[in-house]
């Protein structure tokens, strides 16, 4: 169980700028993990978002860079991940169609 691990773990910040979104990098950042996808409830418009203009518009937590560490793969998508999931079947297709989160 993932939330062991994190319970043990002295290098997580605990406070409130570290949410869900903390919590998912750093378990993207201990498993050998392919990828990891932000669902949040609002339209992004761009195709890809620097991570510091996430963090900076609050749509990211304020800690969640310091579990990713250049890692990649890293989407976000939002309410439109429904019809996406309902149009493609192939998981591999739909992964293309998130938005890319970028460390520049």
């Amino acid at each position: 169980m993932p939330s062991l691990l994190l319970k043990k773990d002295p290098t997580f910040t605990r406070s409130w700028d570290s949410t869900s979104d903390s919590v998912a990098a750093w378990l993207h950042s201990k498993v050998d993990s392919s990828g990891l996808i932000f669902v949040k409830s609002l339209i992004l418009s761009e195709d890809i978002y620097k991570l510091s203009y996430l963090q900076k518009k609050k749509i990211l937590d304020k800690n969640v860079d310091q579990y990713l560490s250049n890692k990649k793969n890293i989407k976000i998508i939002g309410p439109d991940i429904i019809e996406l999931l309902n149009n493609y079947g192939n998981w591999d297709e739909l992964f293309l169609k998130f938005k890319e989160v970028k460390f520049l």
